[in-house]
């Protein structure tokens, strides 16, 4: 009773309508939107660089032991059989097919271009190529018989003025002779990762193995996507559990582990959310304290009338304590649906853009991971709460005598 009756005279209409008051809410609502801001684009961007590079090169893959160092190319030494144990040794597998990767040139009639052609089957996953085409279609596989189609990317296309239905030249270098493939674009793809799209051309797999005189169960890898969502732990774990099964000469790499420098970057972007976190509490930590102490100040008066009725030290700083934990969540809370809204329109309209070549995206991308909106929401009203203790100190120096004479 004693608690209800001392937190009905802690919200008066002149300390809520206060600046420092308003200076307070108005810093938190900022901060926690921006934090929940900076949470979902970098969760976002994260999840959307982790799936292109996924997309080409699989989660796992599997290739001979030190293959860049070998003089020629060598088929994996694993058995014709080996995806169908792969699908079994985990049910998170979604999909395992060979690979064959060659340089050569591609010309026009007019250019030329370096390339990576990757020869793939039709058991290859193409969802994220699919999802990434711009015209055209994907290969077409006609049984028995090796397809003369291939997919470019933009980058590609754009460079030797090339388009669907166009009929071009491949020039390979092998047994020191030029051989030469008249294929056709059945399609033009475009992911946003440049150091992909600027070489990339996926072709079928046959037309390698016969350029290379291997028979179709000899291939160069073994590719293996996972069911999404998956996590680098995941992809690692995977391929030791592979590793466990292989014999010296070959191993599995996760896609993260081909391509560290990337999945770093990405990983440090985390850290930029952590140092805007910590920047943030600090300021709201600032705006609060002050308004705290002229809440104190403006209720001297009747501090010293709480503690004249007996009311301890503690039991006063607890009901600030507890004002200021109000005024704490209901604006986190505000800031979380400032967040909401900015994030929801950006999802919708996609009005905030980026440089594709630069960022890999082209628009800056959103993802809703509640849990860390969560974490992050507690930790900011945990920690400014509990640093609201430190201005209510100044209420064990208030005198009741002194503070009764002054009102």
């Amino acid at each position: 009773m004693r608690g209800s009756f001392a937190l009905y005279f802690l919200f008066p209409r002149k300390a809520l309508g206060n600046l420092a008051i308003v200076l307070a809410v108005f810093s938190i609502v900022l901060g926690t939107a921006i934090i929940q801001i900076a949470i979902s684009v970098t969760t976002g961007f994260e999840k959307q660089i982790q799936s292109k590079i996924t997309g080409f090169v699989s989660d796992v893959q599997i290739t001979n032991y030190f293959s860049e160092a070998l003089d020629t190319l060598q088929p994996l030494g694993l058995p014709p059989h080996f995806c169908k144990s792969i699908m079994q040794l985990n049910s998170n597998v979604q999909s395992c097919y060979p690979y064959l990767q060659r340089s050569a040139i591609l010309k026009s009639s007019s250019f030329l271009e370096g390339i990576e052609l990757k020869g793939i089957n039709s058991e290859w996953d193409s969802t994220f190529i699919y999802r990434s085409l711009k015209k055209g279609r994907l290969i077409r596989w006609v049984a028995g018989k090796v397809s003369n189609e291939i997919l470019v990317s933009s980058k590609i296309a754009d460079k030797l003025v090339l388009d669907v239905g166009d009929k071009v030249r491949l020039y390979f270098w092998e047994r020191e002779k030029v051989r030469v493939r008249v294929v056709n674009i059945c399609g033009i793809y475009e992911t946003g990762l440049l150091e992909f799209d600027q070489r990339m051309v996926f072709c079928d797999i046959q037309m390698l193995q016969k350029l290379l005189g291997w028979q179709p169960h000899q291939y160069q890898g073994i590719e293996i996507q996972l069911k999404k969502p998956n996590s680098s732990q995941e992809r690692i774990n995977f391929a030791a559990q592979i590793n466990a099964q292989l014999g010296t000469s070959c191993k599995a790499y996760a896609a993260d582990e081909l391509y560290q420098d990337i999945f770093q970057w990405l990983s440090l972007q985390h850290q930029h959310v952590f140092f805007i976190l910590v920047f943030m509490i600090i300021v709201a930590i600032i705006n609060m304290a002050s308004a705290m102490i002229i809440l104190i100040i403006e209720k001297i008066s009747f501090i010293g009338l709480l503690k004249a009725l007996g009311a301890s030290n503690f039991f006063i700083q607890k009901l600030f304590l507890f004002q200021a934990f109000i005024i704490i969540s209901l604006s986190v809370l505000g800031g979380n649906l400032v967040a909401t809204l900015l994030l929801s329109i950006q999802q919708k309209f996609q009005f905030i853009t980026m440089d594709p070549d630069a960022y890999f995206v082209k628009t800056v991308p959103v993802d809703w991971p509640l849990f860390e909106f969560l974490k992050a929401n507690l930790i900011v009203i945990t920690s400014s709460t509990l640093a609201m203790f430190i201005p209510t100190i100044y209420i064990t120096k208030i005198q009741p005598a002194t503070a009764l004479k002054v009102s």
